[in-house]
């Protein structure tokens, strides 16, 4: 017989046959318990025992600096999935990341999950919120795969510290790491491991890169347009500074007018009889506005997008105006317009 789910708090208490079954009563139903037994007569056992001290199986010793692809290996053929795990912050961003990597086999290939969030909740926490969140993929993504076994190598010590009650859950962010292992450790067997950051590990190097990589994870650009303008939504306020550097510095015959204030940077553009408005919104859709008759300016201004910026505008610019966009191009209507 195969694995069974009994389910001790939940939308109707029993055993199930299930995961399928088991979810349907626990998913959405605060403070849920449940648990994969092996047999009907355990499963009840759980369902009317008290609550269970948690037991959490941590190797924290100082002297772990690193993991060699050999125990990782060990840990995989003795049935568990091996996660790494790290969280990055940065003021700039009033954001926090996390990067995780997964192995769940012996050659040692991997899937990896980052993502940049902003929750004011878990802000105050900075990187550790992270490295929380990435805690909580490793465990959804081990579950989802059936795996019984976990081990999370991570290099915040305080993440086993808190789930043991070592350390007293005081913040939001561990307030919520207790509240999901609590939710799945009948499910799925969890250990601890620390490793110490920047200690040469490739996956704990690669985890860190992952974090770093998901601040620069941003939305599509997206465009709409019309006879006489073009609207980019999604386009940093880094790449219209640069767009106006290069206008300012290679070409002099074109006239800038500065027309910015509190809420936005406007500029007028003119050269010899035609006018360009360009305005730019840095909000949280990061609009830019191009309005003016299609002339020679306004496509000289929509090449310099084009070849600095990203594969996704230069695409749907090329498509939205039938035009081929290439240097040899570019080059051709600046010199009209840059004095010798």
């Amino acid at each position: 017989m195969g694995k069974l789910y009994a389910v001790k708090v939940g939308r109707n208490i029993g055993v199930y046959d299930t995961w399928k079954e088991c979810e349907n009563e626990v998913k959405g139903f605060k403070g849920a318990k449940f648990k994969k037994v092996d047999s009907r007569d355990e499963g009840l056992e759980y369902i009317n025992s008290k609550e269970p001290v948690i037991v959490v199986e941590i190797k924290t010793e100082e002297s772990v600096d690193n993991m060699t692809d050999e125990e990782i290996v060990a840990y995989i053929t003795s049935g568990y999935a091996v996660a790494f795990t790290d969280g990055s912050y940065k003021d700039s961003e009033q954001a926090y990341t996390y990067g995780l990597v997964m192995i769940d086999n012996v050659n040692l290939k991997y899937d990896t999950a980052y993502a940049k969030r902003n929750h004011e909740l878990y802000l105050v926490s900075r990187n550790v919120s992270g490295e929380v969140f990435a805690v909580i993929e490793a465990i959804q993504y081990s579950i989802s795969h059936n795996y019984e076994k976990l081990l999370i190598c991570h290099d915040y010590e305080g993440i086993p510290k808190w789930i043991s009650g070592e350390w007293e859950a005081k913040t939001k962010i561990s307030e919520l790491l207790l509240i999901i292992y609590k939710k799945y450790c009948d499910i799925i067997k969890i250990e601890f491991r620390k490793i110490k950051a920047h200690s040469g590990n490739r996956f704990n190097e690669l985890a860190d890169s992952l974090a770093e990589k998901a601040y620069s994870k941003s939305k599509k650009t997206t465009l709409k347009y019309g006879k006489n303008f073009v609207v980019f939504n999604n386009f940093s306020d880094k790449q219209f500074d640069e767009l106006f550097s290069n206008i300012s510095t290679d070409m002099h015959e074109i006239s800038v007018e500065d027309r910015s204030d509190k809420d936005k940077k406007c500029y007028v553009l003119s050269y010899d009889r035609e006018r360009l408005f360009v305005t730019y919104y840095n909000t949280k859709r990061k609009t830019l506005m191009i309005q003016g008759n299609q002339e020679r300016l306004f496509f000289v201004l929509l090449d310099n997008i084009i070849l600095n910026s990203d594969e996704n505008i230069r695409t749907i610019l090329s498509e939205v105006f039938k035009f081929s966009v290439n240097t040899s191009k570019l080059n051709e209507e600046c010199t009209s317009l840059i004095p010798n």
